[in-house]
């Protein structure tokens, strides 16, 4: 008789096209919804709104405006620039792009639709970012509503809509984890397959951003996760580890096929010696700001989570969750990594809570039509870049063949729309290194000194935020006049110049 019910009321739910189904066996021996076209077409709707929603933001940095021009330079040359030929105060120093492919990718979308174009690879990041999510936990046993709703109010928030080159590491990240047990654990034909398929993954990481030096890690932590995580018996453990030190080993030989060879990952200690102290991204988790603090909680939640999907039997969620929180305590870079490998764990806590599957649904469409409704108000701004973030009407007004002082923020706007221009600072410190850094913005500071090095190096335009003290001396100077202001900058030019 409680089968004969069962079985009507399995019949009801799939003819009101009900969103739950009933739980099958998972692969990390949870138990794993049966997630149907449907319900990824659903995580996937769901990411295509985060991703319209954060194109109305400002980018989250202008490091995408620089990294652009290198791309379209690139596509249009045949040749990868190995010296800068941007600036006038690094002009042929050596320089190594740590996310060359990217930049292509970001150069060509620029190149077909300016910086709207942009965006839209960001969007599509962001449904690709909601579709591996939704993957990775229903393997974990989440049901497709919740996970949609952990999808919709994190995704915004660690931004799996930016059009940065650490958004498509974050999504490699995912990538890796799925391929290790049949690797560990299956027949040689899976070995071969799921090892090619990771060295695959880690090759083209390495070319999109220099951070897959920490692929080989990744796998390494995740994978004795698994091994040690499972019971012994029945498991060849001599075999298990030849396969994780040689996929390790051949990972590391995948770190050098790249343009620049062993430069690529020797160059990664130039770039954290030339940020710390100076990016915010850079700086270690603690309470100094909001952005350390955001470091220390989501430390505070990857700890809990990762003893929550040990439990579960996702020992190499747990590695990894482990991994990325003392990354964290490092540099705060990390957080959206950590978010990345939480949101699944959060989504099988979420399914796990004793809701009606009605409720879910609810409060999803509740959230989604909102999130829906502020893009629509703000779709005149997609794909705008701001005064604040790039001055683009001040850019635009630079003289042609101007050397120019400008502040931190500006230079990448002035390198991909002006590259007759040459500019002091822009996004690439590791190129510039510390001291060129510091030295470059102190000049903004005014005085004296400032003063000297502008007219010694024969500078003739700045073009930096209305608040510098050198900006105001130059208005008062009857040696320069303004050429124009905005709303966070004013653009200043020697009389006598061409403008």
């Amino acid at each position: 008789m409680s089968a004969t019910l069962a079985d009507s009321r399995a019949a009801v739910d799939a003819a009101r096209g009900a969103l739950e189904t009933e739980p099958v066996a998972g692969v990390h021996g949870s138990v794993t919804p049966s997630w149907s076209r449907r319900h990824y077409l659903l995580v996937a709707g769901v990411g295509l709104l985060i991703g319209l929603r954060r194109a109305e933001f400002p980018l989250p940095d202008t490091d995408v405006l620089w990294s652009s021009r290198f791309g379209l330079d690139l596509l249009a040359t045949g040749h990868l620039d190995r010296v800068d030929l941007f600036s006038w105060t690094a002009a042929g120093k050596p320089w190594i792009a740590n996310s060359w492919a990217w930049n292509v990718a970001l150069g060509g979308a620029y190149g077909a639709a300016g910086v709207l174009g942009v965006w839209l690879i960001a969007v599509g990041l962001s449904i690709a970012f909601a579709l591996m999510l939704g993957r990775a936990s229903a393997a974990g046993g989440a049901r497709p509503v919740p996970t949609a709703m952990v999808i919709a109010g994190i995704g915004f928030v660690v931004l799996l809509a930016a059009p940065r080159a650490t958004a498509v590491s974050n999504l490699m990240l995912l990538a890796l984890p799925p391929l290790l047990p049949a690797l560990l654990f299956g027949s040689r034909r899976t070995v071969a397959r799921n090892g090619a398929m990771i060295i695959g993954l880690e090759i083209a990481w390495m070319n999109l951003h220099a951070s897959a030096i920490l692929a080989p890690l990744v796998v390494l932590v995740a994978a004795a996760s698994l091994v040690v995580g499972r019971e012994l018996r029945g498991i060849d453990l001599r075999r298990a580890v030849i396969r994780l030190v040689a996929t390790v080993a051949l990972m590391g030989f995948g770190l050098l096929i790249t343009p620049y060879g062993l430069a690529l990952p020797l160059h990664a200690s130039a770039v954290r010696t030339a940020s710390v102290g100076l990016i915010n991204e850079w700086q270690p988790a603690g309470f100094g700001d909001a952005g350390a603090i955001f470091g220390v909680v989501a430390i505070v939640v990857a700890l809990p989570l990762a003893w929550y999907a040990w439990r579960g039997r996702r020992y190499d969620t747990a590695g990894i969750l482990l991994l990325l929180a003392a990354a964290t305590g490092t540099a705060v870079r990390f957080v959206p990594m950590v978010a990345v490998m939480a949101m699944p764990e959060l989504a099988i806590m979420l399914s796990a809570l004793n809701v009606r599957a009605h409720m879910f649904r609810r409060i999803l469409a509740a959230g989604c039509a909102v999130i829906a409704l502020v893009t629509v108000l703000g779709l005149n701004k997609l794909g705008q870049l701001t005064d604040a973030q790039a001055s683009p009407t001040l850019v635009r007004m630079i003289p042609t063949g101007c050397r120019l002082v400008n502040d931190y923020g500006v230079g990448g706007e002035v390198m991909l729309a002006r590259s007759d221009v040459r500019v002091s600072l822009d996004g690439r410190n590791d190129m510039y290194g510390r001291e060129l850094v510091i030295a470059a913005a102190k000049w903004l500071d005014g005085g004296p000194a400032a003063r000297h090095v502008l007219d010694a190096a024969g500078v003739d335009c700045v073009l930096a935020n209305s608040s510098y003290p050198l900006v105001r001396q130059l208005d008062d100077d009857p040696g320069w006049k303004i050429l124009g202001r905005d709303s966070a900058r004013t653009l200043l030019v020697r009389k006598g110049s061409p403008s």
